[in-house]
C-alpha cells in the first residue's frame, strides 16, 4: 500500500498559506496569500541593517532587519519586515530570494544563511555608476579605483591582437586625450602627449633593445669634416660651413635641420636650448687671436663669444663655446669664427673637428 501524500499548509518557496479542503472562510487564507505575494514579488526594501523600526514608517514599507534587532523587531534578525496597518509583519527569507535595496541602489541575494551582494559571474557589459556601451563594455565613474593583491603579486595585463595594434592607457581632460602610454603600432613602449587631443608627439620611446629615445626632444649633435679650410678672412665674422658627416640620433631627433651650404641649423620648436660648439684653428704664418661664437638669426648670442690666442706659427689652438638660450621656432643658429690676422685656417678633420650640439 502506498502512503498518503502529506498535506501541505504552505507553499515551498514563498511560504504562501494554502486553502485546506473544506476550509471555512477561504477568502481569509486566499487574501493572506495575495498579501504575501504582493510583499515578496519584485521585492524592494528601503534599507538593510537597521536595529529597530524607523519612527516614520508607512504602510507597505519594507526593511531587512539588522543583526541585533531591538523593540518590535527583536528576534527577527535578517528577516524582511513589512509595515502593515498598525503593526509589523515578518517574512523569513530563503535561499535564492532577491531584494533591491533602494537606499544603496544595489541588488542583494539570500544564500540560505545571510544576505549578501548579488555576484555577477558573467555579462557582456558592466557599468559601475556609469553607462557601458558596445565599445566601452566596462565603465566606471568613481573618485578612485583600487586593484590590490590577494595575498601575493598583482599584475594588470592589457593584451592586443598583434604588434600592429594598440595596447595603451589614455589620460584625458573632458574626454579629450592629453597623454597616452603603451604599445602603439610596434613593440616599443611609447609615451605620447597632446595639447589638443588630435596631434600627438612621442616624448619618450623605449625600444626592445633597451635603448631609450626622446624623438621630439629638441636635441641633436653634428660634426663636419673635410680638408683644411682656406685661410679665413681676418677681421670679419665668418660662418663656418662644411660637409656634415655625423649626426647623433641617440640624442634626439632632427629638430634643427642643418644646411651644409650656409652652416645654419633651423629651429623647429620653441624652447630652451643648450648650444655648444668647438673648433680647432691652424695658424700657418703668424700669431693671431681667434674667436668662436654662436649667432641667432644674424645676431650674436650673448655670452657665447670665446677667444684664445695662437701665439706662434705654425701652431694649433682649440676654442669651445656653450650657451643656454630661449629659441623660437623659425630661428636659425650658426657658428662664426673671427681671426685677427691672415693665414689662419679651420681644421675640419680629426680630433678637434668642428662640431655643434643642441640640447633642449
Amino acid at each position: 500500500m502506498s502512503s498518503a501524500s502529506p498535506v501541505l499548509s504552505e507553499t515551498t518557496r514563498l511560504a504562501l498559506p494554502l486553502i485546506a479542503a473544506a476550509q471555512a472562510q477561504k477568502h481569509v487564507t486566499h487574501n493572506e496569500a495575495l498579501g504575501l505575494v504582493d510583499a515578496l514579488v519584485h521585492l524592494a526594501v528601503k534599507d538593510r541593517g537597521l536595529a529597530g523600526p524607523p519612527p516614520d514608517a508607512e504602510t507597505g514599507d519594507r526593511h531587512i532587519v539588522g543583526a541585533a534587532p531591538t523593540g518590535a523587531w527583536a528576534g527577527h534578525a535578517g528577516e524582511v519586515a513589512e509595515r502593515e496597518e498598525g503593526h509589523w509583519r515578518f517574512l523569513s527569507p530563503r535561499a535564492g530570494w532577491l531584494a533591491w535595496v533602494e537606499g544603496e541602489r544595489c541588488l542583494i541575494v539570500h544564500d540560505g544563511e545571510a544576505w549578501g551582494d548579488a555576484e555577477i559571474r558573467g555579462t557582456s557589459r558592466l557599468g559601475i555608476n556609469a553607462t557601458a556601451d558596445a565599445v566601452n563594455r566596462l565603465a566606471l565613474a568613481s573618485a578612485a579605483s583600487l586593484f590590490t593583491h590577494a595575498g601575493g603579486d598583482h599584475r594588470m595585463t592589457i593584451n592586443r591582437a598583434s604588434a600592429a595594434d594598440t595596447a595603451s592607457q589614455v589620460f584625458s581632460t573632458g574626454f579629450s586625450a592629453r597623454a597616452e602610454i603603451g604599445l602603439a603600432g610596434s613593440d616599443d613602449l611609447a609615451v605620447k602627449v597632446s595639447g589638443d587631443g588630435t596631434t600627438f608627439r612621442t616624448a619618450l620611446r623605449a625600444e626592445t633593445s633597451g635603448l631609450v629615445r626622446r624623438p621630439h626632444n629638441p636635441c641633436a649633435a653634428r660634426a663636419m669634416t673635410g680638408a683644411l679650410s682656406a685661410a679665413l678672412t681676418p677681421a670679419v665674422w665668418v660662418p663656418i660651413t662644411g660637409t656634415e658627416t655625423v649626426w647623433s640620433e641617440g640624442l634626439g631627433h632632427e629638430a634643427a635641420p642643418f644646411d651644409v651650404v650656409t652652416g645654419r641649423f633651423a629651429v623647429a620648436e620653441a624652447g630652451p636650448y643648450r648650444i655648444e660648439a668647438a673648433a680647432t684653428f691652424y695658424a700657418a704664418t703668424e700669431a693671431a687671436g681667434v674667436y668662436l661664437s654662436l649667432w641667432r638669426s644674424g645676431a650674436l648670442l650673448a655670452g657665447s663669444q670665446q677667444v684664445t690666442t695662437l701665439a706662434a706659427a705654425p701652431g694649433f689652438a682649440s676654442v669651445q663655446t656653450s650657451v643656454l638660450a630661449a629659441l623660437e621656432a623659425g630661428d636659425d643658429v650658426e657658428v662664426r669664427a673671427y681671426v685677427s690676422a691672415p693665414g689662419v685656417s679651420l681644421l675640419n678633420s680629426g680630433f678637434g673637428a668642428f662640431s655643434l650640439a643642441f640640447a633642449g
